[in-house]
């Protein structure tokens, strides 16, 4: 369970295949996200995932899903294909908001009163994130880290809640992450926020690199990962997205054109 979207951060959102999706850009949003962590009063945890094709398929396929994508305080669309669908639909998605720029965004800007706790990835990739991050901005404050094959969940949870972190970033890839936090969010009282951060630590950390940025700027970084890695191709529900958009961007425009008819 999650907070809803809190007054002060004001973000429009848009209705993309039954979700309510946040309709910001990416440095707008983690100043936003950064002043309501930093703040003195106490607040629900706000819970943040993103939302992009594979994840679409993932939810129709799996009510647990659906339902940890539809608890989320804020869902921003990370894939370019739900961007595009999106504008078919005729709900149009201001932008694509990365999850790893984001979570960079947002790392970059809080300070030694917002301290953070990293969970997820291979042993050391979330530690040398945590350096990477901490180089570019000193005052970042590393409560904890814990890679992903440490301990029992109420065990990573014990080690938050001992921590004083205000914000958890779990990088355990989808949809593994979602149903953490949505498990367990309101179980670690010290949090204002926790995010599903996916690969971001892989990606930070070096251990593997992202597109180039002009394959980023044309939004084609989804391509350069199959590319690269051939093998994501058969887990990437590619087709299967497509088809799905196909038909809901049909039923959505038929339903619009029945509307204004009526």
């Amino acid at each position: 369970m999650s907070a809803k979207i809190p007054k002060l951060m004001e973000i429009d959102t848009k209705e993309v295949f039954g979700f309510i999706v946040c309709d910001s850009y990416t440095n707008d949003l983690a100043g936003r996200l950064a002043r309501h962590i930093d703040q003195d009063q106490p607040v629900d945890i706000l819970t943040i995932f993103a939302i992009n094709p594979n994840k679409v398929i993932l939810a129709a396929k799996d009510p647990q899903v659906t339902d940890a994508l539809q608890s989320a305080g804020i869902l921003v669309p990370d894939g370019i294909g739900v961007v595009i669908a999106s504008k078919l639909m005729g709900r149009p998605l201001s932008s694509r908001i990365a999850g790893v720029d984001l979570f960079e965004s947002l790392s970059l800007q809080l300070g030694q009163s917002c301290p953070v706790f990293f969970y997820g990835a291979k042993p050391g990739v979330a530690a040398r994130a945590a350096e990477q991050l901490k180089a570019k901005n000193p005052d970042l404050s590393i409560a904890g880290v814990v890679d992903g094959y440490s301990g029992d969940e109420m065990s990573i949870i014990d080690k938050v809640n001992g921590s004083g972190a205000k914000a958890l970033f779990v990088g355990l890839g989808s949809p593994a992450q979602e149903l953490f936090i949505n498990r367990n969010a309101n179980l670690m009282p010290c949090l204002k926020l926790a995010m599903g951060v996916g690969g971001s630590f892989d990606a930070i950390s070096g251990e593997v690199g992202r597109a180039p940025q002009l394959a980023i700027n044309m939004h084609l970084e989804w391509a350069y990962r199959i590319l690269s890695q051939p093998a994501r191709l058969r887990n990437s529900n590619l087709v299967a997205f497509c088809i799905f958009a196909a038909k809901q961007i049909a039923k959505t425009r038929a339903e619009g054109s029945q509307a204004r008819r009526g």
